[in-house]
């Protein structure tokens, strides 16, 4: 064989190495840009799944916002209705959980401090 065949026939598995190798990173990228793509659906689920989380809490809040703002009415009125005692919007708690409880959650609604006799 001469030397330009020789030529020709290395530079031939050179170009066919080249293009396996290209084929490989190709196929490579392929897969980053697919796990990519999938990570991002899965984060765009995640996002939206947390939207409706804060929407349902934000209801939550609504809602026991209300029931509060009902209880505070109820204790007004009740307390409205006795003369000569302690006007108080809170309602009447017993000695225990419960009073304890109002403390540590509705320190900014006047329940933490019940008073003397509280």
């Amino acid at each position: 064989m001469s030397t330009r065949g020789r030529s020709s026939r290395a530079a031939l598995g050179s170009a066919f190495a080249d293009a396996a190798h290209q084929a490989l990173i190709s196929k490579e990228i392929k897969a980053v840009i697919s796990d990519l793509v999938e990570k991002i659906d899965d984060g765009s689920r995640l996002v939206q799944q947390a939207g409706s989380t804060v929407q349902e809490g934000g209801g939550s809040v609504h809602r026991v916002r209300d029931i509060v703002a009902e209880i505070s009415a109820a204790g007004a009125a009740r307390a409205s209705r006795r003369p000569g005692r302690r006007r108080r919007v809170e309602p009447d708690l017993e000695d225990g959980p419960a009073r304890a409880v109002a403390r540590r959650d509705f320190p900014a609604m006047g329940l933490g401090d019940l008073g003397a006799d509280g």
